[in-house]
């Protein structure tokens, strides 16, 4: 069990600090240092890129780099990685955690010293509330995947999975479906937002979806470092200081620095790098990535200019091709297979990454190096072996077998979000199956929302997407992308019967997430990462791209770690002229 922690030093987890502690790049690299703060200027309106418009403001139709562009700052979460010393997770909103002796039942104490915007109160009831709102858009609407989504993993009440309640006024207690390490990782990830309850309770129960908040006559209320402004939509937010925020800096000082915030939205990607190097927005989000030539430039021009300050490392992203499960062939083991085999991984690094990815990979080593399977083994995987010759005479056999072939061969549309590598790895893709023969493939490119629209309904066949790894907890991108819930939904054949491999895969993601031994659990994530490397795999994973996080210089304090969307608050930012 976790010893109790204190309000500015948590206990962390062990598994936990272990696995992060060998994260010197995904971590560290965006860490600050008391010299980023030291003497910080008060005053100033930061300005920032949002990537996609946003239909309403509320949490959980509003994740992602977007999301916390657009309400980021008007949050806190109950523990957050310090942004000081990235591998020690530490209390917020909460005091600190106990578990029990069942590995399964943590107590959560609360601080009393902090209210909601419009001055409420925050109390146990605001932890219980914004779970229930979580599961509850989730569960009957299916929207919110990183909060209620990855939550109902380990509670879901309304599945029998576990429960929580408010103790009292300052103290809650979690009872999970099945002891798990990643419970901690989950609640302190970038994404688990507190959000209050007496604004977000009053909809539950709702037999359609009524966002939370949706405006100006009905703004979102936080606790964090700034207050809602103004959203005008499709073009801009903006956040204003909150004069009562509850933290202050390692000096005594009062946050935030800034006065306020603006967050443009900017979907054209010509005018999202032309607004970055006429200083219009102050620095390039962690998403969408910097292509290979836009990299370039920055740091030939801006960079050696000395103008911006850039960090590099990984970009945090799964990239993959997706098929669509409810197609005729999305659950054709040998169509997945097929397919895997047909992608050259080589080209993509070259035509999409620049060189610069860790191509194939399910877990990335830079992030995960204790549970990210060794590369020398990956690379004897079928469809990462070079040259092709053996894996597309495999995938002819297989496709054949189908009935598909050049004589008779197959349409279907490569549904891309003209956003960061989505719609280069969507013609990649079209070209080498146009090269292999058998197909008639169609990229369709949209704007993002369009793009999302038309996946979240179907209207595909395959699509290339990326995971954003935003949970400090390895099983995190496995969960996401190869298993259904918890407890596992069955998978479910063509002809109506239940995949058995697909189950094997399901039960063994569970049972990892269940062991809470750290070498056990690695030998699991290893075996699943085998299972897909040479078995079956529903994702045909492409790697993780390293990226570029260029800062003009008279920013100050901006971190960037612990997962994509990591300190996003930007409490700690303060502008230099």
């Amino acid at each position: 069990a976790a010893p109790a922690a204190e309000a500015e030093a948590a206990a962390p987890v062990a598994a936990v600090v272990e696995e992060t502690a060998g994260v010197s790049e995904a971590l560290v690299l965006g860490a600050l240092t008391t010299n980023d703060v030291k003497g910080a200027k008060y005053g100033g309106v930061a300005r920032a890129m949002a990537y996609s418009s946003i239909p309403n403001l509320d949490r959980v139709d509003v994740t992602g780099q977007y999301g916390d562009a657009i309400l980021g700052g008007l949050y806190n979460k109950l523990f957050e990685w310090d942004p000081f010393n990235p591998v020690v997770q530490k209390p917020a909103l909460a005091t600190g955690w106990t578990v029990a002796d069942d590995n399964k039942t943590y107590t959560i104490s609360l601080r009393k010293d902090v209210t909601w915007h419009d001055g409420v109160p925050f109390t146990a009831d605001d932890v219980v509330g914004t779970w229930d709102w979580y599961l509850f858009t989730y569960n009957n609407f299916g929207r919110g995947r990183r909060v209620g989504g990855f939550l109902k993993k380990f509670v879901n009440p309304a599945d029998g999975w576990g429960s929580y309640k408010a103790v009292d006024a300052h103290t809650v207690e979690v009872e999970l479906g099945a002891p798990a390490s990643g419970f901690m990782p989950l609640i302190t990830s970038a994404q688990h937002w507190m959000m209050p309850a007496h604004e977000v309770t009053k909809d539950l129960g709702a037999e359609t979806y009524v966002p939370a908040h949706s405006g100006d006559a009905d703004p979102p209320i936080g606790t964090g470092p700034f207050k809602y402004k103004k959203w005008v939509q499709d073009v801009s937010i903006e956040w204003e200081r909150n004069e009562n925020y509850w933290k202050k800096d390692p000096f005594g000082n009062q946050l935030p620095y800034l006065d306020g915030y603006l967050g443009m939205v900017l979907t054209d990607k010509a005018l999202q790098f032309a607004s970055f190097k006429t200083s219009r927005i102050y620095w390039w989000p962690t998403f969408p990535i910097m292509n290979p030539a836009q990299q370039k430039d920055v740091k030939e021009g801006l960079g050696a200019e000395g103008k911006v300050v850039i960090r590099e490392g990984s970009s945090h992203l799964l990239e993959g091709n997706v098929i669509n499960l409810d197609w005729s062939y999305g659950r054709e083991d040998d169509f997945r297979w097929a397919v895997a085999l047909i992608m050259d991984q080589e080209e993509y690094l070259e035509r999409v990454f620049g060189g610069a990815a860790i191509v194939g990979a399910v877990l990335d080593p830079r992030i995960f190096p204790t549970f990210a399977l060794p590369q020398e083994e990956i690379d004897t995987s079928p469809w990462m072996k070079q040259p092709k010759t053996e894996a597309y005479a495999e995938a002819k056999t297989l496709l054949a077998g189908l009935g598909i072939t050049e004589a008779a061969p197959l349409e279907l549309r490569i549904v891309c979000r003209n956003s960061s590598f989505y719609c280069a790895e969507a013609e990649v893709l079209a070209s080498q199956l146009n090269k292999f023969g058998g197909f008639i493939p169609k990229v369709e490119a949209y704007t993002p929302s369009v793009g999302s629209s038309r996946v979240r309904e179907g209207l595909f066949e395959m699509n290339t997407q990326a995971s954003g790894i935003t949970v400090a907890d390895p099983l995190n991108p496995l969960q996401q992308r190869f298993q259904a819930d918890a407890p596992p939904r069955e998978w479910i054949l063509p002809n109506g019967d239940p995949d058995p491999d697909r189950i094997r895969i399901n039960e063994l993601t569970q049972k990892a997430a269940n062991e809470l031994d750290p070498e056990a659990q690695k030998q699991m994530i290893w075996e699943l990462q085998r299972i897909l490397y040479f078995e079956d795999l529903n994702l045909i994973p492409l790697g993780y791209p390293s990226t570029v996080i260029p800062v003009w210089n008279f920013v100050k304090g901006l971190c960037n770690f612990g997962g994509l969307y990591e300190c996003q608050n930007r409490e700690y930012v303060w502008l230099d002229q």
